[in-house]
């Protein structure tokens, strides 16, 4: 054998066996082909007598196919060789075998057989360490990329959030630019009603044009209701898309259900695999238990064989010249003992490396436990990042639809801005070329006047047709007709009209004789603006140049309190806006209190004239127009 170690087992007839003390016998291995001896053992004598052979049924011979009917087996007193006599038949010949066994030849096999089998056991716990070491690298494998693609879809979901932050500033600042422009818009609308005011004081004297009023009215009307329609088919609108927005929202919790479902299912599976881990520890240790339950049974055998060979070694004191064969066997299986206890310390050892790499592993375990936490809470910020990236999203879509919806609006405000703005130029170039004209041609009429005192009647008739002729055309220019309809329903809902347009081919002659009657009564006196006001020129500009610094004051006032405005939220400014947008159908409130200065004459109101007093000296000019 390969450990140096000799066993044998020999069957042959008793005649062949030496009978005198001087005959020795020995073991030869000789080759059936070549009738070659290979080996041989030492030489050893067998000392047996025949009161102490005994009886045995033995099994062994079964194996080399002899029939065995009677077995003795003769044992010397130290216990060191078996004698099996055996009486059988082999090929119908009666012969007797003898089978020779060494104890400790016997005792080899058995330490030899638990040998292999702790062997055979250390292989299977090394195999089934390997494989739980394989299955520890694959779940820190599977572990660290989870871990990477986590760090990534965290670092990706970062940048995203830092992208929608910047496009939040941006949307922040185009808010801010859409409320300036909101701020100039009502600015614009107020400088609008102001000027409507004006209008208002001026068109208070237009009675015949109610029924065109009326069936405006009527038609502004109809399209105030179409609006209203259209508003309704708006709310209609906003609610089906509410409507959706539940149904969205349905979906997304079912969703979120289908995660929650995902996850316990995968904390079930990292359960089944603690419960697995915890089978395998424990199957460890009962392995390890049996383990040490062999090597005490091997360590009680090497005591007994220590016990054996000092017996062994005091009857080899007393036969030296008997057993000298057998101290060197007996020295020989002392360092094999030597060994074995030598390869037994190692195992010991072994067995302590294998202890501490159990506990690695369940270090291991145990952090691979943590590690798994640590997902769970990473997977817990996930959810929260992506629920707050959904809302995000959600604003940034409702923000693009208000600024859509804004610059539509806006782009309507402006445009009817523009053309409000457009009219209110064309009217005010009017209204000045009328009021330029109409003071010229007075300040002509009177110079005519001063002059021709002496003239005939005839002449006068003339040169107050020839007025006439001019003042009519002027007064068409501003006619009341070309201004928007909102302006004139409102004047006709708080202002009395009064009858201005004259038939020429109806009143020609009613006319003629008032101007004449007027141009003998002015004959006798002379006025001026002066006169007509009660306030001298001079006085005149000191109050103009006031009422300009308190309208640049005025106008100082209204910015800063458009300043404090532009707090409101987005909402309120969209529906202002939309309120805003459809200013025609908005109906005007009576001004009339806000008028300070003449419209013809641009003569500054005092503070304490009432609106009769305002509406008198304005209906003055009118009378002398018609006188």
């Amino acid at each position: 054998e390969s450990n140096g170690g000799i066993s044998g087992q020999a069957i042959f007839p008793n005649d062949s066996l030496p009978k005198s003390d001087e005959e020795f016998y020995q073991f030869c291995y000789i080759l059936s082909s070549t009738n070659r001896s290979i080996g041989s053992s030492i030489p050893f004598q067998l000392n047996c007598l025949d009161d102490d052979i005994c009886d045995f049924s033995g099994d062994d011979e079964h194996n080399q196919g002899h029939d065995s009917t009677h077995a003795v087996n003769k044992r010397s007193g130290n216990d060191l060789v078996t004698i099996d006599l055996i009486n059988g038949e082999t090929n119908g010949d009666d012969s007797d075998f003898i089978v020779i066994q060494t104890k400790h030849i016997l005792k080899e096999k058995k330490l030899k057989n638990d040998y292999k089998q702790v062997l055979s056991i250390n292989r299977k716990l090394e195999k089934e360490n390997d494989q739980l070491k394989m299955q520890i690298d694959q779940i820190e494998m599977k572990s660290n990329e989870i871990i990477n693609k986590m760090n990534q879809d965290i670092i990706a979901m970062e940048k995203q959030c830092a992208s929608l932050i910047g496009e939040l500033k941006s949307y922040s600042q185009h808010e801010i630019s859409l409320k300036s422009d909101y701020l100039k818009c009502r600015e614009l609308c107020q400088i609008q009603i102001e000027t409507n005011q004006l209008y208002a004081s001026k068109l208070s004297k237009l009675e015949d044009i109610k029924q065109e009023l009326e069936t405006k009215a009527q038609k502004d009307q109809l399209v105030y209701d179409d609006t209203i329609e259209k508003l309704q088919q708006q709310t209609q609108m906003c609610i089906a898309q509410k409507t959706q927005i539940g149904d969205m929202k349905m979906t997304y919790e079912k969703r979120m259900i289908s995660m929650q479902k995902q996850i316990d299912i995968e904390r079930e599976k990292c359960t089944q695999l603690s419960l697995d881990n915890y089978g395998l520890v424990s199957t460890y240790e009962q392995k390890l238990i049996e383990l040490n339950e062999k090597y005490l049974q091997v360590e009680n055998q090497i005591k007994t064989l220590t016990v054996a060979n000092e017996m062994l070694k005091n009857e080899l004191k007393e036969k030296q010249r008997d057993n000298q064969q057998l101290e060197c066997l007996c020295l020989e299986k002392d360092e094999k003992l030597i060994e074995l206890e030598g390869r037994y310390h190692s195992k010991q050892c072994e067995k302590e490396i294998f202890q501490q790499q159990m506990e690695q592993a369940k270090s291991d375990l145990e952090s691979i436990r943590t590690e798994l936490e640590e997902l769970k809470s990473n997977q817990q910020s996930h959810n929260t990042l992506k629920m707050s990236y959904s809302v995000v999203e959600k604003r940034c879509l409702k923000h693009q639809k208000q600024e859509k919806q804004y610059k539509k609006q806006v782009d309507v405000l402006k445009s009817h801005i523009r053309e409000q703005q457009n009219e209110i130029n064309e009217l005010r170039d009017r209204l000045h070329e009328a009021s330029c004209e109409y003071k010229n041609i007075y300040r002509e009429f009177l110079q005519v006047q001063r002059h021709s005192g002496s003239l005939l009647i005839n002449d006068k008739e003339l040169i107050s047709s020839a007025v006439m002729s001019d003042l009519l055309p002027k007064m068409k220019m501003a006619d009341p007709i070309q201004i928007p309809s909102t302006q004139v329903s409102d004047l006709s809902t708080t202002c009395p009209v009064k009858d201005l347009v004259w038939d020429a081919e109806k009143k020609f002659v009613e006319q003629n004789d008032e101007q004449q009657s007027y141009i003998l009564a002015q004959s006798q006196k002379t006025t001026t603006m002066s006169d007509e006001t009660g306030i001298n020129e001079e006085m005149l500009m000191n109050l103009l140049r006031e009422r300009y610094s308190q309208d640049q004051i005025n106008d100082d006032d209204q910015a800063q309190s458009s300043m404090y405005e532009s707090d409101l939220d987005l909402d309120d400014v969209g529906s202002a806006l939309l309120l805003e947008s459809d200013i025609d159908s908005v109906p005007a409130t009576d001004f009339s209190d806000e008028i300070k200065e003449c419209p013809m004459c641009n003569m500054k109101f005092l503070p304490n004239l009432t609106l009769n007093n305002k509406q008198e000296h304005i209906e003055g000019h009118f009378d002398n127009i018609e006188g």
